[in-house]
């Protein structure tokens, strides 16, 4: 099958089919794929590319309605019947309960990935892939540099993301433009659905993209990115180290500002457990502290640091640490810092701070004899979402927690998504 469909791809002569060709044949794992299509044209074209040369059986079509608008369930049928004449399985994903009254497309965007990610885990799927393009990636840019983002800000939308340490997704059609996709679809005879709130100009990306804005090669930045990654692993393996009581500790000896920077930043990261990283005016204190060697303690992000001599040691500071309590079977993130999972099937489990500095959890029951809970030491942020970039760091975090490393993408050659077919 395999052979075929490269074969087709290359008689047709379609940009948009040889990137899926070339996707597929650099995946190395066999299990079948999920598409996330809204009907949309970059969607309606990724699904379509796909099961066209994936062969018969290989691909799940996903669609999450959001219901925010009234004709959502009807166009979610639309796609249904689509994936089916392609050949594809298909499955509604739906976004129930109560909408947010601002900032409704991040809420929108965390409802996706939990969804899918559900699916996918549901479903056994190797991958979710979507349909990001070359203008995405340009608006995404735009929007950054409008905020004077430096460094990692700059490396754009990644090929690929690992959601929660076990969902992979793929963006296999990152320099595509929208114009070619939808080539393709009327080539093959195909249409798509116009989503009015890409018009809506209250949105940012609608206004950056109906201002222009030029594709930029990532190429370079994303091999400097993770080169940077793998330096700051080995450094963290090295020379941290992490104790029962989520004490952190690293030595300074001998080691650069940027680098030390970098590293003690990730390591703030996982100690405190915060969603979003340290903002601009945090990482100056940090630098400032790194740069004086009079300051012996700092607090930010939630994280005490002392340093005497060259060793700094941080943990996360005793206050506000979370009082909550899991019920039966369930699973939460207690305090951004512990996954922790409720295996007993009649107990509520309650968990405050314990330990030696009131930071680690500690459990309390009803009764007597409740069933052990699991507990796993969370990576920070990278452990939410985790930039293909960034994988040597994330394994080099789950080192300190004692615990294997991060699932490996499933696309060896995202690298490579750029380049010419």
């Amino acid at each position: 099958m395999a052979g075929s469909s490269s074969d087709a791809a290359r008689a047709d002569g379609s940009p948009v089919l040889r990137a899926a060709a070339r996707f597929l044949a650099s995946l190395s794992d066999n299990r079948p794929i999920g598409v996330a299509i809204s009907g949309g044209s970059d969607s309606t074209g990724l699904l379509s590319a796909l099961c066209r040369t994936a062969g018969h059986g290989r691909v799940v079509a996903l669609t999450v309605d959001h219901g925010l608008r009234a004709e959502s369930a009807a166009e979610a049928k639309e796609v249904a019947g689509l994936a089916e004449r392609l050949g594809a399985r298909h499955e509604t994903l739906h976004w129930f309960g109560a909408k947010p009254k601002t900032g409704i497309q991040a809420a929108a965007r965390q409802a996706r990935y939990a969804l899918l990610s559900e699916a996918a885990r549901r479903l056994d799927l190797c991958a979710i892939v979507t349909a990001h393009t070359a203008g995405d990636q340009a608006e995404t840019l735009a929007m950054r540099q409008a905020r004077s983002l430096e460094g990692e800000g700059l490396t754009g939308i990644p090929p690929a993301t690992l959601h929660e340490e076990t969902v992979w997704f793929l963006r296999p059609f990152l320099h595509l433009s929208r114009a070619a996709i939808r080539g393709h679809l009327s080539a093959s005879g195909l249409g798509w659905i116009d989503d009015p709130s890409n018009g809506d100009r209250r949105f940012e990306r609608v206004r950056v993209r109906e201002a222009g804005v030029p594709t930029d090669d990532l190429t370079t930045r994303w091999r400097s990115r993770t080169q940077r990654a793998v330096d700051v692993g080995e450094l963290i393996a090295f020379r941290a180290g992490r104790d029962d009581d989520d004490l952190f500790r690293f030595d300074l000896s001998g080691l650069d500002r940027d680098r030390a920077f970098d590293c003690l930043r990730s390591l703030v990261d996982m100690a405190g457990g915060r969603a979003r990283g340290l903002d601009r005016h945090g990482r100056s204190r940090l630098g400032e502290f790194l740069d004086d060697p009079d300051l012996s303690r700092l607090t930010v992000g939630r994280v005490l640091l002392h340093r005497k001599d060259r060793d700094i040691t941080l943990r996360r500071e005793r206050r506000n640490v979370a009082e909550v309590s899991i019920q039966p079977g369930r699973r939460i993130l207690w305090d951004g810092r512990y996954r922790i999972e409720n295996h007993d099937p009649v107990d509520c489990l309650s968990i405050s701070g314990g330990g030696r500095y009131g930071i680690s959890p500690e459990f309390s029951a009803k009764s007597d004899g409740l069933e052990a809970p699991e507990i796993v030491r969370s990576c920070g942020r990278l452990s939410r979402l985790m930039p293909v970039f960034e994988a040597a760091r994330a394994d080099a975090l789950a080192g300190l927690a004692g615990r294997t490393g991060f699932p490996p993408c499933p696309w060896p050659d995202w690298m490579e998504v750029g380049e010419p077919i």
